[in-house]
């Protein structure tokens, strides 16, 4: 099988690589694609799942960034409801904390993605459409809740737009 390939290969004037690296490929990018490692395992004949965590490893970082940002959105989600919903100082204050936490961390890898990407001639510019498109959308969110508010009442809103994000997070 492996000649077979390496002749395919050559007949299409394509670099060499070993028909074993095409294995890596489909590992790395079946990970990277949110599949299940168990199932990523399975696929390649692991006796266990460590093995294919051990090995691929490279992978994972990515996945643990984006588990970190929908944990981050799901907190400040319920957070913001719980907020809403809370009657108590005591209940209130800590969820309005979790909601500003969750809410900062939600923004600062975007942040952080847009700097990094950017060249640095252009990147004040594109820092300030950013900040602009960021801001400017916020006045849009308050008018839509203040009319749903006006409508269901406060909590209620402020709740159903938690709960609102919270299924987009999913």
């Amino acid at each position: 099988v492996s000649r077979s390939f390496e002749q395919a290969l050559t007949e299409a004037k394509l670099p060499r690589i070993r028909l074993h690296d095409l294995r890596h490929t489909h590992a790395t990018l079946a990970l990277q694609a949110g599949i299940h490692p168990k199932v990523v395992s399975e696929r390649l004949g692991h006796a266990t799942i460590s093995i294919t965590l051990d090995t691929y490893s490279h992978a994972i970082p990515a996945m643990q960034e984006e588990a970190a940002e929908k944990i981050a959105g799901l907190v400040f989600a319920a957070s913001l409801s719980l907020f809403a919903l809370s009657s108590h100082r005591a209940v209130a204050f800590p969820a309005l904390v979790a909601a500003g936490w969750g809410m900062v961390t939600l923004i600062a890898p975007a942040n952080t993605l847009v700097q990094s990407i950017v060249p640095d001639e252009l990147r004040g510019r594109v820092m300030s459409l950013f900040s602009l498109v960021l801001l400017g959308m916020m006045p849009l969110g308050s008018l839509l809740v203040g009319i749903l508010a006006g409508t269901i009442g406060t909590p209620a809103a402020v709740a159903l737009s938690g709960g609102a994000l919270g299924i987009s997070i999913l």
